[in-house]
């Protein structure tokens, strides 16, 4: 997961270029891409970026990024928390047809 930025890009285009790339990239079957949307005021993402990496023999991890360097974390009532988390923001998201929608939109609004 990583948040969108709001500011207006560092180089003309290349919002609409991320934004068709994020369009393209979710007609694969294997991509689902969710907007919170900015009407939700506080969500589970705003402590920062987390991965919980689930392996076929072993507990699941849990990777938590931050500033400099990121940490692993093995302790298993933070990763089931992480996990928790996790639920709670795909639950504040936008569905993946639209989030589509959403960003379609954004699209309109921008000039070529």
């Amino acid at each position: 997961m990583s948040p969108a930025r709001a500011s207006p890009p560092p180089v003309p285009g290349w919002g609409r270029l991320k934004l068709e790339h994020l369009l393209k990239a979710g007609e694969e079957p294997r991509t689902v891409i969710q907007v919170v949307p900015r009407s939700v005021p506080a969500h589970a993402g705003l402590a920062g970026p987390f991965t919980v990496l689930g392996f076929n023999e072993g507990p699941d991890v849990l990777y938590v990024d931050g500033f400099g360097q990121g940490r692993i974390a093995l302790d298993a009532a933070e990763v089931v928390e992480a996990g928790r988390s996790y639920d709670l923001l795909m639950a504040a998201a936008l569905s993946h047809e639209a989030t589509a929608d959403l960003i379609g939109s954004h699209l309109e609004g921008l000039t070529r």
